[in-house]
C-alpha cells in the first residue's frame, strides 16, 4: 500500500512538472529578463523531470546568464549564479558587469524603494558574495542572524563600493536572517540558507 502511494505522489508530481513546463514554454518573452527567466526555469524543470544533472550543454546557458548584469539581466541571473557556485570556481564584478549599462545611470539611488542588495549563492556553502548599491549612504552594516536572534556576523560595508565577500566557513548549516543598515536605519533584510 506505500508504495502504491508512493507512486502516485510520483505520478502527480511528474504531472506537475510537465504542467509547469507546458506553462514555461508558453511564455512569449518580451525582453532579456523575462528570456533569462524563461530559459532558467526550463532548464530546471527538465533536470526534475528527467531526475538527472545539469548537463555541459545547460550549465553553459546557466554560466552565461550568470555572467550578465543583474540590473539588465533580472533575478534570474542570481538564480544563475547560485546553480554556478556549486560547478564552478566563479567570481561576479557587478561594477564591471554593468558599467556599460545605461540602467546603472538612470537608477535613483535616494529613493529606498530603488536600493538595490543581493546576497549570492543562496543557499551558500563556505562563501556568500554582497552585491550592492549603497552609495548615497556614508556608512552601512551587514549583520546575520542566526534562528535564535544570535548576531553572528557583523561586517562594515564601504558604500564606495557595490561588492563583498563574506567567509562561512565557521557557520553551522541553517537559516539565517541579514539585516543591512545605512546611516543607522534599515534598508533591507532577508534569509540566507547555509549548506554544508
Amino acid at each position: 500500500a506505500i508504495k502504491n502511494k508512493i507512486a502516485n505522489v510520483n505520478n502527480t508530481n511528474q504531472v506537475q512538472l510537465l504542467n509547469a513546463l507546458s506553462s514555461v514554454n508558453a511564455i512569449v518573452p518580451k525582453n532579456i529578463i523575462e528570456t533569462n527567466m524563461q530559459t532558467l526555469e526550463e532548464i530546471k524543470i527538465n533536470n526534475l523531470i528527467n531526475k538527472t544533472s545539469y548537463s555541459e550543454n545547460d550549465l553553459m546557458i546557466i554560466k552565461g546568464i550568470a555572467l550578465q548584469c543583474p540590473y539588465t539581466g533580472g533575478a534570474s541571473v542570481f538564480d544563475a549564479r547560485g546553480i554556478c557556485s556549486m560547478y564552478f570556481e566563479m567570481n561576479f564584478n557587478d561594477y564591471d558587469l554593468c558599467k556599460n549599462k545605461t540602467e546603472i545611470k538612470t537608477f535613483n539611488r535616494n529613493s529606498l524603494d530603488n536600493i538595490y542588495f543581493m546576497a549570492y549563492p543562496n543557499p551558500a556553502k563556505e562563501n556568500i558574495s554582497l552585491s550592492f548599491n549603497l552609495s548615497s549612504y556614508k556608512t552601512a552594516t551587514f549583520s546575520l542572524y542566526d534562528m535564535t536572534g544570535r548576531r553572528v556576523i557583523v561586517e562594515s560595508i564601504n558604500t564606495s563600493a557595490n561588492f563583498k565577500s563574506l567567509n562561512l566557513i565557521a557557520l553551522e548549516e541553517g537559516i539565517y536572517t541579514y539585516v543591512v543598515l545605512a546611516d543607522a536605519s534599515k534598508v533591507t533584510q532577508g534569509k540566507i540558507c547555509i549548506i554544508k
